[in-house]
């Protein structure tokens, strides 16, 4: 899953200082700076940024947050079985299926789907149709 990554405890460790001062300059909670300098937060509040990007002379955002995006699989069919926008009535089967692990799109199609309980022929055939779709 993509997602942001904040810099803080590089940069505080770069320019030497310690959490208690950040939290000075800043009047910042210093449960909060804890968790931006772990990456452990969900949130950001704007006036956070400006007054930690004040108080470390930044004047670049870049330079405290950056956004790591997720990793494009190199086989397509490494694609989650998601990515065929299957009906809800063939895709909850095979993700509930026991006997064989159906995850990815290489795993459908090495999959015995007649083995699969719940996907009949009609299901098969959606199947069949949505994996054409994807590879043309």
């Amino acid at each position: 899953m993509s997602e942001i990554k904040i810099s803080l405890s590089e940069i505080l460790k770069d320019r030497n200082m310690a959490q208690s001062e950040l939290v000075r300059f800043t009047g910042i909670r210093s449960e909060t700076i804890s968790n931006l300098v772990r990456n452990k937060t969900e949130r950001v509040t704007l006036s956070h940024l400006a007054k930690i990007m004040t108080a470390l002379e930044l004047d670049d955002i870049s330079k405290l947050l950056s956004y790591i995006p997720d990793e494009v699989p190199e086989d397509k069919d490494d694609e989650c079985i998601e990515m065929l926008g299957l009906p809800a009535a063939v895709y909850f089967p095979l993700k509930r299926n026991y006997y064989q692990k159906i995850d990815t799109i290489k795993d459908l199609l090495k999959a015995d789907l007649k083995k699969v309980p719940g996907i009949g022929p009609k299901h098969r055939e959606t199947i069949r149709l949505a994996l054409e779709e994807y590879r043309s």
